[in-house]
């Protein structure tokens, strides 16, 4: 099905279907994991979750990085996903960005794929609104 939304309808739906909260803050980041770390993360989400905490305040001494354990363990380290396509010029997909949601009943967070690092960021709502207005504003500026 194809339908034409705004721009505000776009975020709303977005924040809907991943559960996302606004913290009224700006996106920060808690920590930044190796493939390694991020695959230990969810090892120990789904095997030793008494064990996470520990092991990603080690990695970080954010003070929310045993908040974002907490809403690891809570989901059992079962996260969304989002893949952001743009197209080149002979229009074949290209890949600008993969984003990991996980929200608990109080906050949300993305996890932003680098290429080498995933990225820990929290203000899960505000970091998805941030995005889609750079892509909505990329659109908007193309000449057709």
């Amino acid at each position: 099905m194809f339908e034409i939304v705004t721009q505000g309808e776009i975020l709303l739906k977005l924040k809907e279907y991943f559960s996302l909260k606004d913290t009224g803050n700006g996106s920060d980041k808690i920590l930044e994991l190796k493939q390694e770390e991020f695959e230990e993360m969810l090892t120990l989400a789904e095997q030793e979750p008494s064990n996470l905490e520990a092991y990603l305040c080690t990695l970080s001494s954010h003070n929310e990085a045993s908040i974002f354990a907490n809403a690891v363990s809570y989901n059992h380290g079962k996260m969304n996903s989002m893949l952001v396509l743009g197209f080149d010029d002979n229009r074949e997909p290209d890949i600008e960005d993969v984003l990991f949601v996980i929200c608990d009943p109080v906050s949300s967070w993305v996890i932003k794929k680098n290429e080498e690092t995933y990225e820990v960021l929290s203000g899960g709502g505000n970091i998805l609104s941030d995005l889609a207005e750079s892509k909505i504003a990329g659109l908007n500026s193309l000449s057709v």
